[in-house]
């Protein structure tokens, strides 16, 4: 009688667990899926807001760099730079230096327009100087 009890009892207890894993696998199996899924999505979403702040950054760059030549090919055009260019010879010293200042005073606002500028500076080839924003003339 003990011995049947007993197998009664094991056998009913491999049936339980036996139950309880065919009711657990699935959950399991399910919740490592979604696990999974969750982070590849989330990978993916990274990637993707990586990828367009770094095409905001490019596009920002770009705009920048731009900008800076624009501001390069209007000074050119730049009255003060012209007159030391051409007229040099002809100019007393208080219009040299009057006009090395004003070039001077452009090129530290070109500097300044930019946190990616350190430096601006222009060479007059016919007196062969050149003027900086950061030592002058």
């Amino acid at each position: 009688m003990y011995s049947l009890i007993h197998k009664l009892n094991i056998s009913l207890f491999k049936k339980i667990i036996s139950v309880f894993l065919i009711v657990i696998a699935p959950i399991f199996i399910l919740g490592i899926y979604i696990r999974n899924w969750g982070a590849s999505t989330v990978r993916e979403e990274l990637s993707k807001s990586s990828t367009a702040q770094i095409e905001f950054y490019l596009n920002q760059l770009e705009q920048e760099i731009e900008r800076l030549k624009i501001l390069q090919y209007t000074c050119l055009n730049d009255e003060s730079l012209n007159r030391l260019a051409v007229q040099y010879s002809i100019m007393s010293d208080y219009e040299i230096v009057s006009n090395l200042k004003q070039l001077q005073s452009r090129l530290i606002t070109i500097a300044y327009s930019s946190s990616y500028v350190k430096n601006v500076s222009a060479h007059i080839f016919s007196i062969n100087k050149t003027v900086s924003s950061t030592r002058g003339g």
